[in-house]
C-alpha cells in the first residue's frame, strides 16, 4: 500500500469532485493499493479560500466533512528540520518554494509519502515523489 499526501490543488480537486480524480482515488482506495492523507499546512490553505469566498459559511460544513475522511499528517519536529533542508536547496538553486508547499515536501520526505501536486517546482527536489492524478 503506498501512502500519499494531498497538495491544495489536488484536495480542492478531490473536495469539488473532479470527476477524473474521484474516479482515481476511488479505484485506487478501494483496492487497497493507496491511503490518502491531509496535513494542517494544507488544511490552512483550504480554509483560507474559504474564507476568502463571498459565502464562507456555505462551505464550511461541507469543508470539515471532507476533512474528516483523511488520516492527517503532522508537521512534526523531523518535518521541520527538514523544512529547513527544503527552503535552503531550493534557495541555493534560485528556485524559491512557498513556505506550505516547503512545508508538505518535508512532511513527504521524512515520511516517505508520495506527494500528490500539480506544481511543477516540486520536481527539483531530490528524495521527493510526486505524482500528478489531476491529468494537467
Amino acid at each position: 500500500m503506498t501512502a500519499y499526501l494531498l497538495d491544495v490543488h489536488h484536495a480542492i480537486a478531490l473536495w469539488r469532485n473532479h470527476p477524473a480524480l474521484v474516479a482515481r482515488v476511488a479505484a485506487s482506495t478501494a483496492s487497497g493499493e493507496a491511503v490518502l492523507h491531509l496535513c494542517l499546512p494544507v488544511i490552512g490553505q483550504m480554509w483560507n479560500r474559504i474564507f476568502n469566498t463571498p459565502n464562507p459559511a456555505e462551505n464550511e460544513k461541507t469543508l470539515r466533512e471532507f476533512i474528516a475522511r483523511f488520516p492527517l499528517v503532522e508537521f512534526d519536529a523531523a518535518a521541520a528540520v527538514e523544512f529547513g533542508v527544503v527552503k535552503t536547496a531550493m534557495q541555493k538553486i534560485r528556485r524559491p518554494l512557498p513556505d506550505v508547499e516547503a512545508q508538505v515536501a518535508a512532511i513527504a520526505r521524512t515520511r516517505d509519502i508520495v506527494v500528490l501536486s500539480a506544481e511543477q517546482h516540486f520536481s527539483a527536489l531530490p528524495k521527493l515523489r510526486v505524482e500528478n492524478w489531476l491529468g494537467t
